[in-house]
């Protein structure tokens, strides 16, 4: 059966939907913030269904993390379609990593059950489970990320940046999707006073790395403007533990995966360092 909200609910809901697209009402917005976040909470588990629930604009359907991955690189094939993999742009409610959508929902039941997934749940709030009959290993699931990763990949090739120094692009490959899934989870308060700060800068250290990539910095400067942005990281991640915003070990987590790239960068300066000195010596 729905769920009945509470007004302690809507009202949670109505302030997580304040940015949502102007076309769209007030009560459709909470209803919609409210439908999204069983359905988030209903992915975190999951690892056995394609769940979808219906998208802000009618009569789209939305899925999201590990429902929209299995579709897009794995069930959806096998219809014959090519779904896209899709950044969550959605502003005022719960974000997922990543999202998947289909435009008729009678259309994608009946090719479900062409290509044999006919076990369809209804939960209620227009939110269905079809069942994949399995659950997915956590080698299946991660082999499934990893395709996202490949889509990346294709981009940077695309753009033909090198990987100049292979372990830093790894580290720091790594460190971009952690800290955006964080940081978009924190309180607007929070994002005000450093997350975005944070982000910001990520995303300089993200533009020198590939300015050195593609030869327009020196790997001497370049690099040692890549620790000053690191440093102002860390100390933004030591006022994000003391404010309470990040637990403990959630600050440990990303202060680590700095301190690693830091090191990374500071090798490589090192590396770099020698090559005019051995040149002259030879």
């Amino acid at each position: 059966m729905p769920t009945v909200p509470t007004r302690k609910d809507v009202k949670e809901a109505l302030k997580k939907a304040q940015e949502a697209p102007k076309n769209v009402s007030k009560a459709e917005r909470h209803r919609y913030a409210l439908v999204k976040e069983r359905a988030y909470n209903l992915e975190l588990e999951n690892n056995d269904s394609i769940i979808v629930f219906p998208a802000a604009d009618a009569p789209w359907y939305k899925m999201g993390n590990f429902s929209a991955l299995v579709y897009v690189f794995d069930v959806g094939l096998r219809m014959g379609k090519k779904p896209k993999i899709q950044i969550d742009g959605d502003k005022g409610s719960i974000v997922f990593d990543w999202v998947a959508f289909i435009r008729d929902l009678d259309l994608f039941e009946k090719a479900m059950a062409k290509i044999g997934y006919d076990n369809v749940e209804d939960l209620g709030d227009g939110i269905k489970s079809f069942s994949l009959g399995r659950a997915y290993k956590k080698a299946e699931i991660r082999k499934l990320y990893s395709q996202v990763e490949n889509v990346i990949e294709n981009i940077r090739i695309m753009a033909k940046v090198e990987k100049v120094y292979p372990k830093v692009y790894a580290q720091l490959v790594k460190i971009l999707p952690v800290y955006f899934s964080k940081i978009k989870k924190l309180s607007v308060t929070a994002r005000e006073m450093f997350g975005y700060r944070i982000w910001e800068n990520l995303l300089k250290i993200n533009s020198i790395y590939h300015l050195i990539a593609r030869g327009n910095v020196s790997s001497q400067s370049g690099l040692k403007e890549i620790i000053r942005y690191i440093d102002v990281i860390i100390d933004s991640d030591i006022v994000a533990a003391n404010v309470g915003a990040w637990d403990p070990q959630t600050a440990v987590k990303m202060t680590k995966m700095m301190v690693e790239l830091k090191e990374l960068v500071i090798k490589e300066i090192k590396e770099t360092a020698k090559k005019p000195i051995n040149s002259k010596a030879a």
